[in-house]
């Protein structure tokens, strides 16, 4: 069996699956933190095992393998769970437990479903993946966590973790459905009838001779259909079909297995064939005010014309869009409040195209003038000739550094200086401006989350806001959507006013994470003295420009 083969299950033969195994085994030897992402039954779970049987083959020195499902959890559950905690520490804490992270020391902690965990607990976890820390709940002595490698496995979107556990995480592994790996049918379909059948003794005695007709009967039906719930749900499909056809003659059980696999012709639609757009449900994308690409959104529009008055399921729009950019229960919602699709069956599970286009979103407009107010550079300065020397050094410092710091006492100008930096740049550069006022980072991350908000990127709503604990880590949350925006932006600078206004560690630790993080950014700061409080580390260059008192 080649190294790149998983140690039990089927022998992979699509081509793809051979490199993502091969992958997988590299990590596995360096002991690389990573995030599987795949539609539900693409085999995630099986991945996951693999690298730890590859991590023990490479290192002597191991600790066992843990898995926790992230689903349906609380925060308090989850970090301890995760965590441990301390006798009395909640209701029903009758002794000290130990956490995942403890028990797993030298080993692998596979998070199944990883994008669940409360955004507060995803925070607390990001510690324990960098700098390697950790507190059971109810205590206050951190302990090591570095000796554990993470795994994380969604079949939702990456948008669903904080950007910097994603970062952390580091490497993301995207694991194809079944029908991304046509080459791994056959052997799937072999190996499910034969465990079934090997496990299993109340069939009658011809089942067990047929094994190999069975297996050449089904890949052909199987090839044909498509499977949203992927290798879980032909599985158990499998089973249910054996279990139904089940008969002393061979003949008539062969008969009944093709009998009950086609049902599923009507559960499962296979979308691909030609049919003619609807003109309805066209313009209803057209006058959709939403941030989706042009891509997807002529995909549902294909999508819902072929299925017309058919219903279909949350898991078939898994299959169908492999998680392009948000969730499909995301693009769900949005559909439903666009009055595009609507609930249908008894446990509003299903959905289907609303066929009267009466009801048609209202495009939302939101104040231009509004918008603008946010960063815009105040355009009433009237330059002076006497700070042009000033003007041009700070500029030249600019090509030289990552950010600048104009200190000067009150009233010398820095403000001034800064300003008119920012308006002889504006020909070369996009220039944003905020003036810190005594709420200090608090207002300036508020406003950020609601420029970004207001260009499309609506995740943001979603942010645990302003909790004392929180202000770094929703800085850090942001620095994916800061460098998707600004990355698009002319060298873009941002004059941050009065940084003396500062005083709190909170504020200092997001000020960090900011120039950590932000890196489409570069800033120019003005307030009384750079401090050594200021000076953020490694990496980081911050070049003080004194201004003179004035006279």
């Amino acid at each position: 069996m080649n190294s790149n083969q998983p140690t039990k299950g089927f022998i992979i033969k699509d081509p793809k699956m051979k490199r993502i195994y091969n992958q997988i085994r590299k990590y596995a030897v360096h002991g690389q933190n990573c995030l599987l992402l795949g539609p539900t039954g693409s085999g995630k779970e099986f991945i996951a095992q693999y690298y730890y049987d590859e991590f023990v083959k490479s290192h002597s020195k191991h600790g066992i393998y843990l898995k926790y499902n992230c689903v349906a959890t609380t925060s308090e559950m989850a970090r301890s769970e995760m965590f441990g905690h301390k006798k009395g520490s909640y209701t029903g804490a009758m002794n000290d437990r130990k956490g995942l992270f403890e028990e797993a020391k030298n080993g692998v902690l596979f998070l199944d479903e990883i994008g669940h965990l409360p955004k507060d607990v995803q925070a607390l976890l990001l510690r324990a993946i960098d700098p390697g820390e950790a507190t059971r709940l109810g205590e206050n002595k951190h302990y090591n966590t570095q000796d554990v490698i993470i795994i994380g496995a969604t079949d939702s979107s990456p948008d669903d973790l904080l950007p910097q556990l994603l970062f952390r995480l580091g490497q993301v592994v995207e694991i194809p459905g079944l029908d991304q790996r046509p080459g791994d049918i056959p052997g799937a379909v072999s190996f499910f009838v034969n465990s079934f059948l090997s496990n299993d003794r109340n069939f009658h005695e011809v089942v067990y001779q047929l094994k190999h007709k069975i297996v050449d009967l089904l890949i052909p039906l199987v090839e044909k259909r498509n499977w949203p719930g992927n290798f879980r749900d032909l599985n158990n499909f499998i089973r249910a079909a054996l279990i139904n056809a089940n008969d002393p003659n061979a003949e008539k059980f062969l008969s009944n297995l093709n009998k009950y696999f086609s049902l599923i012709e009507n559960e499962y639609k296979t979308i691909g064939k030609t049919v003619p757009i609807n003109p309805d449900i066209k313009a209803a994308f057209d006058n959709l005010d939403i941030t989706w690409k042009q891509e997807e959104k002529d995909k549902w529009v294909q999508i819902l014309s072929e299925l017309g008055s058919k219903p279909f399921m949350r898991r078939d729009i898994d299959n169908l869009f492999s998680f392009e950019s948000r969730t499909a229960q995301d693009r769900i919602k949005k559909l439903l409040e666009a009055n595009i699709i609507e609930n249908f069956g008894n446990r509003n599970d299903r959905y289907k195209a609303v066929q009267s286009r009466l009801k048609v979103q209202k495009e939302i407009h939101i104040d231009e003038k509004v918008k603008e107010k946010l960063f815009k550079l105040p355009d009433t300065l009237i330059p002076s000739d006497d700070r042009e020397e000033e003007i041009k050094d700070v500029i030249d410092f600019l090509g030289k550094t990552d950010h600048i710091f104009l200190s000067g006492e009150p009233q010398s100008g820095k403000t001034t200086l800064a300003l008119l930096t920012g308006k002889s740049l504006l020909k070369d550069r996009d220039v944003y401006y905020h003036e810190l006022q005594e709420l200090g980072m608090k207002s300036f991350i508020k406003q950020m989350i609601q420029f970004l908000i207001d260009k499309g990127y609506t995740q943001l709503e979603e942010l645990p806001f302003f909790k004392p604990f929180m202000l770094d880590i929703d800085a850090a949350a942001m620095s994916g959507y800061i460098d998707h925006y600004f990355s698009k932006k002319k060298n873009p600078i941002f004059i941050l006013d009065n940084l003396h206004k500062l005083k709190s560690r909170e504020d200092l630790n997001t000020l960090q994470i900011m120039l950590k993080y932000w890196n489409p950014l570069k800033f120019i700061f003005t307030g009384d003295k750079l401090s050594n409080e200021l000076i953020f580390g490694e990496g980081i260059r911050i070049v003080e420009f004194s201004i003179a008192d004035p006279k």
